[in-house]
């Protein structure tokens, strides 16, 4: 059994509800992934004067992206005024039970169960546990009476060993073409700036590092689905695809360059 209690305040709700939009929520993933993005349009756009435009655009976003959750916490912290609440979390056989009292009153009781998509995201003071119908348990990361967190995260690897399974199993291609990407980009670079007698420019190495990389990925893909297309067919379409390559090829090419992302949100998404 698992046992962590805490007492909190309005401003400690605030803490923890900033904490979860920026490390484990939805402004977390619009940060990052929002923010490479700019970034790399902005090493791309490697030009004066446009240059300072897009790297004043990625500052900005960068403290839009800390100040809407700032401000959303504080909003939700006001709601509680001056209450203090009692939270207790139970976890055994698979099940996280909460009681929450207020005033030494039991205001809410509820279960919520582990299942092969729960995760755990770790902040700096408290830890976000997404459970069933994507509802998040905070629990206080020095708060706990029996067990810790490496017996929790015990529980949910447990839970989620089959799904995990089959995920690495279905991006293992792609995994290796991106490490057979990269370096390749990284090899053709060097003779690039070193054959050629060309100065050392950051901004073209990291458009080979792109180019390269998005085409080895892109290769991947279309090799998984032509592998998996390849085994469903009887031995005439094989005959017929191999005979045929250069149009099997540009077929599979295009399936994909346009099942790609489909394909890695799936595989993520049952994760």
């Amino acid at each position: 059994m698992i046992r962590n209690t805490f007492i909190i305040d309005s401003k400690e709700i605030g803490i923890a509800s900033f904490e979860k939009m920026t490390i484990g929520g939805k402004y977390a993933r619009l940060f990052y992934l929002t923010g490479l993005f700019l970034l790399i349009i902005t090493i791309m756009r490697n030009k004066e004067p446009m240059m300072k435009y897009y790297a004043l655009g990625l500052v900005v976003f960068y403290s839009i992206s800390l100040i809407l959750p700032y401000i959303k916490a504080v909003a939700y912290a006001k709601k509680y005024g001056k209450s203090m609440l009692k939270f207790d979390y139970i976890i055994q056989d698979n099940t996280i039970k909460q009681t929450i009292e207020k005033e030494k009153k039991t205001v809410s009781e509820k279960e919520y169960k582990f299942n092969n998509k729960t995760k755990i995201v770790e902040g700096y003071k408290y830890i976000f546990i997404y459970t069933e119908n994507k509802h998040v348990v905070t629990m206080k990361k020095n708060a706990f009476n029996e067990g810790d967190i490496a017996s929790l995260r015990a529980i949910v690897n447990q839970k989620n060993d089959v799904i995990n399974n089959k995920f690495n199993k279905s991006l293992k291609l792609q995994k290796i073409f991106l490490i057979i990407g990269i370096v390749g980009s990284i090899v053709l670079s060097f003779v690039y700036f070193k054959d050629l007698e060309v100065s050392f420019s950051f901004s073209i190495f990291i458009r080979m590092l792109l180019c390269f990389t998005i085409l080895a990925l892109w290769i991947s893909f279309a090799i998984t689905f032509f592998v998996r297309w390849y085994k469903e067919k009887d031995k005439k379409w094989k005959v017929l695809s191999v005979c045929l390559f250069p149009i099997t090829i540009f077929c599979f090419m295009l399936v994909g360059f346009v099942m790609a992302i489909p394909y890695s949100l799936s595989s993520l998404q049952n994760r």
